[in-house]
C-alpha cells in the first residue's frame, strides 16, 4: 500500500447541500435554501468535532452548499476554535454576510475566509445569478471593515478570462492578501457546459497567465495564485529537464494530489470520501464508524492511494508521453468523472488527443460519457 498519514493533516467538512444561488457550474450541484433532510445535525457534527480534536485534526475547512445557512454555524465555529484548531477556512459566496456575521468572526478570530468571485458584475451575475456581485462586494467590505481580508477564489471560464484584471485590481483595491485562479471541473452542474465554457489552450491560457504576471508585479504585497500555469509551462519545464537530466526525477501518478493520503472530506450526510470530486469512493460514515477506523481500514480510499504507486511508465494512456516524468496525472476525479476510468488522462491535458482517447475506449459526445453511464 502506498504511504499516507496515520491521521489527515486537513479535513474539509461540507455542512450542506444548500445554497442561496444557483450557479452555472456548481461543482456540488448545490441550490435550493430550504432545509435538506438527512445532512447531520448540530450535535452530530459536535461529535466529530470533538473526535477531531482527540486525533489532533488542527486543519479544518468548512463549505457547502453556502454555510451561512446554517443557522447552528457559529455554534461549529466555536466547538473549533474551544477544541484548539489550529487552522480554520470558510468558503462562502460572501452573499449572506452582514454587519453582524463579520463582528461576531472578528471575535471568534476566523481570519481564513475565501470568497467566491468569478468576474466583473456583468460576468459575475451572468454565472450566480442577478444581483450576487453587489452582495458578494457588501459582504467582502463588511468583512474589511472588521478586519478579516477575505481571500477571493476565481475559476476561469472561456468567457471570464477578459475580466480577470479587472478584478485584480478590484480585489487589490479592497485589501484581498490572496488570490487563487482556478481550473474549471466537469463536475456537477459544470458537467453537461463544460466543453463549451472552459477556457481555450493555448490562447486564453497565455491570456491569464500574462495578467497574473502583470498584476504580480503591480500588487507585490496580494499573492496571486493560479493553477492554469502547469500545463502552459510543461513544454518549457521539459526543455529545462534535458537540458539539466540531474533535476529529472520520475513522477509516480497522483504525486501532486493528498486525496485520501493527507486529507479528506465529510460530507453532508457524514459520508467520508477521498475529496469533493469523488465521492462515488465512500470509506464509510462517521455515524456509523469511528473515524480512524474509516481513514485506516477503507477499501475505497485503499484503491485512491494506491494509485501514487504507479509509475508514469505504467499508466496506460500516458505512459507514451515526452512529459510524464514531470507530470503527475492531473486529476484524478475529472478523469473519472469523464471517462469512468480511474486511469484516464486528465480532461486539462492539452497534450493528450481527447477525442481519440474518446473513440478507444468507446466513450459519447466525444470524450465524455453519458451522466447515467459514469459510475
Amino acid at each position: 500500500m502506498a504511504r499516507f498519514a496515520k491521521i489527515p493533516y486537513s479535513i474539509r467538512l461540507l455542512l450542506t447541500k444548500r445554497c442561496n444561488l444557483t450557479c452555472t457550474f456548481c461543482l456540488d450541484d448545490a441550490a435550493n435554501a430550504a432545509p435538506r433532510s438527512g445532512e447531520l445535525t448540530t450535535d452530530q457534527w459536535l461529535v466529530f468535532i470533538k473526535r477531531l480534536k482527540e486525533l489532533k485534526v488542527f486543519d479544518v475547512s468548512l463549505s457547502g452548499g453556502e454555510i451561512f445557512l446554517r443557522d447552528d454555524l457559529f455554534v461549529i465555529l466555536r466547538a473549533l476554535k474551544d477544541n484548539r484548531a489550529h487552522r480554520v477556512t470558510l468558503l462562502t459566496n460572501g452573499t449572506l454576510i452582514t454587519d453582524e456575521i463579520a463582528q461576531r468572526l472578528r471575535e471568534l478570530d476566523i481570519k481564513n475566509i475565501s470568497v467566491s468571485l468569478d468576474g466583473m458584475e456583468t460576468v459575475h451575475d451572468s454565472i450566480r445569478g442577478k444581483g450576487a456581485f453587489q452582495k458578494t462586494l457588501q459582504g467582502i467590505r463588511r468583512l474589511t471593515d472588521s478586519l478579516i481580508y477575505p481571500s477571493i477564489s476565481f475559476t476561469a471560464t472561456a468567457a471570464n478570462c477578459p475580466d480577470l484584471g479587472p478584478l485584480l485590481d478590484l480585489s487589490a483595491s479592497l485589501r484581498v492578501r490572496l488570490f487563487s485562479v482556478n481550473s474549471l471541473s466537469p463536475e456537477g452542474r459544470c458537467f453537461s457546459i463544460y466543453k463549451e465554457i472552459v477556457p481555450r489552450y493555448p490562447d486564453q491560457y497565455k491570456q491569464v497567465l500574462d495578467v497574473v504576471e502583470e498584476k504580480r508585479a503591480m500588487y507585490p504585497v496580494m499573492k496571486i495564485e493560479c493553477s492554469l500555469g502547469f500545463y502552459y509551462h510543461l513544454p518549457g519545464s521539459y526543455e529545462y529537464f534535458k537540458a539539466n537530466p540531474q533535476n529529472y526525477k520520475i513522477k509516480h501518478l497522483k504525486d501532486g494530489c493528498g486525496a485520501a493520503s493527507t486529507s479528506c472530506v465529510v460530507a453532508a450526510h457524514g459520508d467520508v470520501i477521498p475529496c469533493c470530486g469523488l465521492p462515488m469512493f465512500p470509506a464509510g460514515n462517521i455515524l456509523q464508524s469511528d473515524f480512524a477506523d474509516i481513514w485506516m481500514n477503507s477499501e475505497n480510499f485503499k484503491k485512491i492511494r494506491d494509485l501514487a504507486q504507479l509509475s508514469m511508465d505504467d499508466v496506460p494512456y500516458c505512459k507514451s508521453c515526452q512529459y510524464r516524468y514531470i507530470c503527475d496525472g492531473g486529476c484524478r476525479a475529472s478523469a473519472y468523472m469523464v471517462y469512468n476510468d480511474i486511469l484516464a488522462p486528465s480532461v486539462l491535458c492539452p497534450f493528450c488527443d481527447l477525442e481519440k482517447f474518446a473513440v478507444s475506449s468507446k466513450t459519447a459526445d466525444g470524450g465524455f460519457l453519458p451522466r447515467e453511464k459514469r459510475l
